[in-house]
């Protein structure tokens, strides 16, 4: 029997073309009434640990937290690899156990996750997401029964990652790179470093010229480094694991 609509929030690296989201968003729409919000599908390409961060931030600050959430940044896709679910408030999540969830998991003192049993009916090696993890999830929003085996989350990999990343985990559309770092507690007179780059704090797009950089808090409450009216990943030359230094020594000569 089919439960009253709920929302599935989907976060991937599935890519913005092709048909690995529309798949899995598919089946969760044959087996239930859920409401399905693809949230991110160009997650950092098979890279769980960076994507940790990002997927933390996001779900931080999702204007309802109550549903379910698959997440699926799984390059160990077809192996041995546990398969995990577990709740936070009213909201349950569903995904690999590579670390995807770790810092989401520490943020919140999550204990203890259930592992889910790999399905007895043959499925894919390489869509997971698709022949395993959706069918789970959709038991789940209708109450059907499952077998789990609880372990303690200090098992899981990931547990001991760092709380904060000192590096570019996303470049969104418009070039802005986005760190694991959270924003909050860094004073504005602070210059973080990127590479031989030194970028400066403003509070928004209109403080500076166009085409200069700057770094500020965004959206999420990362610290992110952007420019005016240009991309800041092709002026510094920097993508996805570049490393941040901070630095109170450089001076800003633009404000002298």
């Amino acid at each position: 029997m089919l439960v009253p609509r709920q929302v599935v929030y989907f976060f991937s690296d599935f890519g913005l073309h092709g048909p690995y989201a529309g798949q899995v968003e598919a089946v969760i729409a044959h087996r239930s009434q859920a409401h399905f919000i693809n949230l991110l599908s160009n997650a950092p390409s098979a890279d769980p640990f960076r994507s940790s961060y990002l997927l933390a931030a996001l779900y931080q600050e999702l204007p309802v937290k109550r549903g379910y959430f698959l997440a699926v940044v799984d390059p160990g896709v077809g192996s041995a690899r546990q398969v995990i679910t577990f709740q936070i408030g009213k909201m349950t999540f569903l995904g690999p156990d590579n670390g995807l969830f770790s810092r989401l998991i520490a943020r919140h003192d999550v204990k203890k996750v259930a592992l889910l049993n790999y399905p007895t009916k043959r499925i894919s090696n390489s869509f997971h997401a698709r022949d395993w993890f959706a069918p789970e999830l959709t038991k789940l929003i209708n109450g059907e029964a499952m077998d789990f085996q609880f372990v303690a989350t200090t098992k899981l990999i990931g547990s001991d990652w760092a709380e904060t990343l000192n590096e570019i985990i996303y470049v969104d559309h418009y070039g802005n790179l986005i760190s694991g770092v959270p924003a909050k507690g860094i004073p504005n007179n602070m210059t973080i470093m990127l590479g031989t780059q030194a970028v400066f704090y403003a509070g928004t797009f209109s403080k500076v010229p166009s085409g200069a950089l700057f770094w500020y808090e965004n959206s999420m409450g990362l610290l992110e480094i952007a420019a005016n009216s240009a991309s800041a990943s092709e002026l510094t030359s920097s993508g996805i694991g570049s490393e941040i230094y901070f630095s109170d020594n450089v001076k800003n000569k633009t404000n002298q």
